[in-house]
Order: C-alpha cells, then structure tokens, then sequence
C-alpha cells in the first residue's frame, strides 16, 4: 500500500527532468541567426524558464504558487508537449495539496478545471487521474466520472500484438510481470469509478476484532454517523491529519459521530504503543494480512483512504478530510435518521 503523499511528491518533482531532456533536444539556433528586438520569448524560452521558477518555489514549499505559475506559462503557450508537461506536474502538485495539507476549496477545484480546459486530448493520462481524485477529495464525483470516463474513451487498451511485444520486452528486460502502463492507467480509472459507484450504497460488510477483543463491523453503528479510516502509523499524511480528526471526534462524539480506525501496520504491538503514546479514543483494528481483502472491498489502493456512512448505513463520501471533513459530518449528524 502507498503513501499517496511519497507518491505525488515525486512525481511532481520529477516530472521536470522530461521536460528538460525535451527542451534540450531542440535544434541549437545558428550561430549568425540574430533575433529582432522586439521579438517574443520562443516556446522553449517560457517553458523553461516557468519550471525553473516552479522548481524553486517548490524547494520553498510554496506549493500552490508553484502550480499557479505552471498553468499561467501553459496557458501562454499553444498546444505542445511542453504545455501538457506542465498541466501534468500542475495538477499533481494540486493532488499533493488534497492529500498531504487536507486543502480543498473552490480556489483549487478552479485551478484544476483551468487545467483541463485547455489541455490537449493527449495530456499525460496519469495527469487525469490526479484530476479525478482531486474532484473526488472534493465530493464532486460527477465531474470525477466525467474525467475518467473521458481518460477510457482518448486512451484505447492496447492491442495483442503491441501487448505481446511489450510483454517479450518486458521479459527480456527480467521484468516479467510488468504490466503495460495504458493497461495500468485503464486498471487505476476503472478501479477509481467503481469506488465512486459504491457512494449512496449500504456500505459493504465485514467483521473484525479490534486491539480490544470486540468483533465490529460498520452495520453495528447505524443511527450514528461513522467515519471508516484506512491508515498506517508509517504513513505521514495519515499522522498529519491525526490532530484535526481527534478535535472533530471531541466536537462531535457526543452528538452522534464513531470513528473505526482500521490500521495498515505490519506489528500489533508497535501500533498499539502508539495508539496509547497518541491517547486515540476511537476504537481500532490492526487489519493484517486482511488488507487486501478490504481494499479490494471498499476499492482503494492507497492510504489515508476515508468512508463516511450515514446513519442508515449508507456510503456518502470518501476521501474528505480537514476542515471540509468536520463540515460533512455536522450535515450529516443533522439530518433525520
């Protein structure tokens, strides 16, 4: 299982060396070529001067001013590779703000639409994906459906032959179970809109024990607002946003709120030091070699990975955290059980 946040880190600070590699193929201008005075800045010149500039703000940490000046120099530029690289490191960056700072809002879902307004139908499909989840974090899953959808319709599964040339490429590299990345793009979309299908259902069923002894499972908590959290201790954004659901869970316990914390870690007894060292009132179970078989259940392949159940036991939402989680549950806890 990722941690989404390593995850999109790297990817969005990587996504510059292509970009780079791609700049520098570019034919050398002659020697004796010499530009007009009033000419513009070439194609080339703005790319690369936005991703040096987008580079150091992310070395600064000012993540939402990196993106801002990723999609400005994108939206100067006509359709190029060098425009979709961009877009694509910009909403991975926006991705990472969902994740790891819990940020959502109308500003950020903008940006992402301004993204995608203007992208080629060939944008990087990973790019897309990043799109989707951010307007799934958002609770927007139509547009979500929309993107993904749209993603399976531009990026067609390949063919047998070129799969088989892949797959004899892939052996001949000692990687035989290498899985081609369109195929793996189409998995990771269908995989994203059957867990969006899964909101306004009963949310699935299973049984476990928690640390204490107590088998649970989410039926049991019906008439009463639940919040299903997937996590780890060794994952970062899981533990970052541990302060903001302890204060949701003291504002709204009482009025009707549980939490079942259903913990990733390989060993019982280090996450139960932690639980305490931590003093997390919810209760937990430590999953174990039962992961798989929950994540294939409520369909996630990442954590911190959030379900938020009604009171009649239906599936609202998924993945919402911070202030906008702590907002969805007070709706939630007023309406009519």
């Amino acid at each position: 299982m990722k941690d989404r946040a390593l995850l999109f880190a790297v990817v969005a600070l990587a996504v510059a060396l292509p970009l780079s590699v791609a700049l520098c193929e570019e034919p050398p201008a002659a020697a004796d070529q010499q530009q007009p005075a009033e000419a513009q800045p070439s194609p080339q010149d703005v790319a690369l001067e936005a991703m040096q500039r987008a580079q150091q703000l992310l070395d600064d940490g000012e993540l939402k001013e990196a993106a801002n000046v990723l999609c400005e120099a994108a939206d100067k530029l006509q359709p190029s590779l060098q425009a979709d690289q961009m877009r694509s490191a910009a909403l991975r960056i926006l991705a990472y703000l969902f994740v790891t700072e819990g940020e959502s809002g109308d500003e950020l879902e903008a940006q992402a639409e301004r993204l995608l307004e203007n992208a080629s139908d060939k944008m990087q499909e990973q790019a897309r994906l990043s799109a989707a989840s951010i307007f799934i974090m958002s609770g927007k899953y139509g547009r979500a459906k929309e993107i993904l959808n749209g993603l399976l319709e531009n990026f067609p599964a390949p063919g047998e032959e070129e799969l088989a040339e892949f797959r004899k490429r892939a052996e001949e590299a000692g990687r035989p179970d290498a899985v081609h990345p369109r195929l793996a793009v189409r998995q990771a979309a269908e995989q994203m809109l059957g867990s969006i299908e899964m909101i306004g259902k009963q949310a699935p069923h299973f049984e476990a024990k928690t640390l204490g002894g107590k088998t649970v499972s989410p039926g049991e908590f019906k008439g009463k607002v639940l919040l299903l959290d997937f996590w780890a201790t060794w994952c970062a954004p899981c533990r970052r946003e541990l302060p903001a659901l302890k204060k949701t869970y003291q504002t709204y316990h009482e009025k009707g709120l549980e939490i079942l914390g259903l913990s990733l870690d390989r060993d019982s007894d280090k996450l139960a030091a932690f639980l305490e060292a931590e003093k997390i009132p919810w209760p937990q179970v430590h999953v174990g070699d039962r992961t798989e078989e929950l994540a294939k259940l409520y369909r996630f392949d990442a954590i911190p990975a959030t379900f938020l159940i009604d009171r009649k036991g239906v599936l609202r939402m998924r993945d919402v955290r911070g202030e906008r989680l702590a907002a969805e549950i007070a709706a939630l806890l007023e309406e009519e059980q």
